[in-house]
């Protein structure tokens, strides 16, 4: 469930850029993203996903948001997929991170900060960011607390995307 950022994904982006006619449309952030993941991950690029940028180190609402996260795996299971890009440089702390707050969704270290910086500029973390068909279509920069009036607005705005997807 665990993989690194670095000199693949950009050889991925790399040959991807070559390849005239292939090149996949929407988001350039995640198509790098998803070139970095392996097969075994199991990300469908076309479906809903939920990236969610973030620290393990001394960041609260990160801490905080991962209650938030696992409430949105579970009552979205199968719909939506989530990837957590961790801002760290430090496996070991990531995979303790992800133990200790029972993150059940692909991680991806990102060693380099490169793909966060895609995603967030200098920003703060945590982030996140909402994709459907490859396409932008949700940022959210605010903090959620768990069990508060802003995770049941997003937990509904989530609900009624997944409709509308449906529907199409």
């Amino acid at each position: 469930m665990l993989a690194s950022v670095g000199g693949l994904v950009v050889l991925v982006c790399y040959f991807l850029s070559l390849c005239v006619g292939c090149r996949r449309t929407g988001d350039e952030r995640l198509n790098s993203l998803i070139a970095g993941l392996p097969s075994e991950s199991g990300v469908n690029p076309d479906g809903f996903i939920m990236v969610v940028v973030f620290s393990p180190y001394d960041c609260s609402s990160c801490l905080q948001e991962t209650v938030v996260w696992n409430r949105i795996r579970e009552l979205f299971k199968g719909k939506l997929t989530i990837i957590g890009v961790v801002r760290s440089d430090n496996r070991r702390v990531m995979e303790r991170f992800a133990e200790l707050n029972d993150l059940r969704f692909f991680l991806l270290l990102d060693s380099t900060n490169s793909i966060s910086e895609k995603f967030l500029g200098k920003d703060i973390v945590p982030q996140r960011f909402f994709f459907n068909n490859l396409n932008v279509v949700r940022v959210d920069k605010v903090n959620i607390q768990p069990e508060s009036k802003e995770e049941e607005k997003l937990i509904e705005w989530i609900a009624d995307e997944l409709k509308a997807i449906q529907l199409r």
